[in-house]
Order: structure tokens, then C-alpha cells, then sequence
């Protein structure tokens, strides 16, 4: 089987400065002066999944969020509940700034604020996306338990199946260094827990864009 592999990426780099006066760098400063994500911040068009592995679910713990642009690197269900491991979780990318974010995918496409409270995130929409472009309002609002750290922003989704049994899944993002890691795929299928993404269809295609749009995958 020939597989065709079609990655496209868009970088804007702007470094703007004041007229006199010195920058101020301080975590605070930078709060403050955050632009809140919009539509065009990333946009995200795949066709690529992740994987998920089957292990023990740590309980959330919370904790400090950091800025930045995250992606989903793998899933995980508790090894007890009769699930199967496997590619069935679409990549996604979620961007964070202040208290604002952009949460860009293929099902998943949506800009608002979020907060937390102990173990949970809370996210309140303001407005749907289509691919870098501005879409419908929405008032979706949205709360998970997580657990962040300096690299990581682990989300729980809580899962109840129709014969009664009820878990959380685990969605794990990770942190990038560069916007070409939202695209980046694996070269095989890892047999632990890790960046995982690949693409396990024959129209494979990974389009994402900061500041700006991306057509849709084909």
C-alpha cells in the first residue's frame, strides 16, 4: 500500500517593541498584556490519531498550567474495563495564553476562556472554528479533571459505556518546542505509552497553521 504524506505548515514571527522604555519579561507583565487566542491563533486539519494504551489511570492532581502550544500525543484506559488499545483518538492541538485557548482538530475546533478550581479545568466557549477561520458563537461550557506540570497538561474525560461500566480516559498533550511538532508522526508504533501519532488510513494528511487557516483534508 502506497501512502501519501502531505504536511504544510504557516509561521508568523512578530517581534514588536515601544517607543522608549526598556520590556518588561515578568510572568506578571506577561499575563497582563496576553492577547487572547483567536480563531486564526492555530488551525489544525489531520487526518492522523493517536494511540491509545491500556495501564493504570493516575487520579488527577491539578496544578499550574503554562502557556503554550500542546498536542496530543497518546491516550490511556484503565487496563480493568474491557477496553482495546489501539489508534482510535484523532490528533488534536490545544493552545493556551492567559486564560484564553484554542483547542483545534478535526471533530474539535473552538476558542474560549478557561479556569480551574483544584482538580478541574473548566472551559467556556465563546465561538466556534473552521479551520483557522472564524465560525458560529457558542456557550458550550466544558470541565475536566487534570493534572498539569512544566511539560505536560494530562486531561480526564469521564467515560460511561451502555452495560453500566464508567472510567476516566486519560488525553495526554505534551508541551511543543516548535509548531512543526503538532505534525510530527512516528516512525513506528510504540508498544508503551508516548508520542504516538501516525496516520493509519491511505489519504493521510497533516495541515496546521499559526496565524492563519488551513484547507480542509482531502
Amino acid at each position: 500500500m502506497i501512502r501519501t504524506m502531505i504536511v504544510w505548515f504557516a509561521f508568523v514571527v512578530c517581534a514588536c517593541g515601544g517607543e522608549g522604555g526598556g520590556d518588561d519579561d515578568s510572568p506578571a507583565a506577561d499575563a497582563a498584556n496576553a492577547q487572547p487566542l483567536t480563531c486564526k491563533s492555530i488551525a489544525l486539519c489531520t487526518t492522523y490519531d493517536v494511540k491509545t494504551f491500556l495501564g493504570s489511570v493516575p487520579a488527577p492532581a491539578g496544578g499550574a498550567v503554562n502557556d503554550g502550544l500542546y498536542r496530543l500525543a497518546w491516550v490511556m484506559d484503565p487496563d480493568n474495563v474491557d477496553e482495546d488499545a489501539g489508534y482510535f483518538q484523532d490528533l488534536d492541538a490545544l493552545a493556551i495564553r492567559g486564560s484564553s485557548f484554542n483547542w483545534a482538530g478535526f471533530f474539535r475546533d473552538d476558542i474560549g476562556t478557561w479556569s480551574t478550581s483544584g482538580s478541574v479545568m473548566t472551559f467556556k466557549h465563546t465561538q466556534n472554528c473552521e479551520r483557522g477561520s472564524d465560525g458560529s458563537v457558542s456557550t458550550d461550557m466544558r470541565e475536566y479533571k487534570y493534572t498539569a506540570s512544566a511539560s505536560e497538561l494530562r486531561i480526564f474525560s469521564h467515560v460511561s459505556r451502555s452495560d453500566g461500566v464508567e472510567w476516566d480516559r486519560m488525553y495526554v498533550y505534551v508541551l511543543t518546542s516548535s509548531p512543526a511538532d503538532v505534525c510530527k508522526a512516528v516512525t513506528s508504533e510504540p508498544s508503551t505509552p508516548g508520542d504516538s501519532a501516525d496516520c493509519q488510513v491511505t489519504n493521510c494528511a497533516c495541515k496546521f497553521a499559526v496565524e492563519g487557516t488551513v484547507s480542509e483534508c482531502t
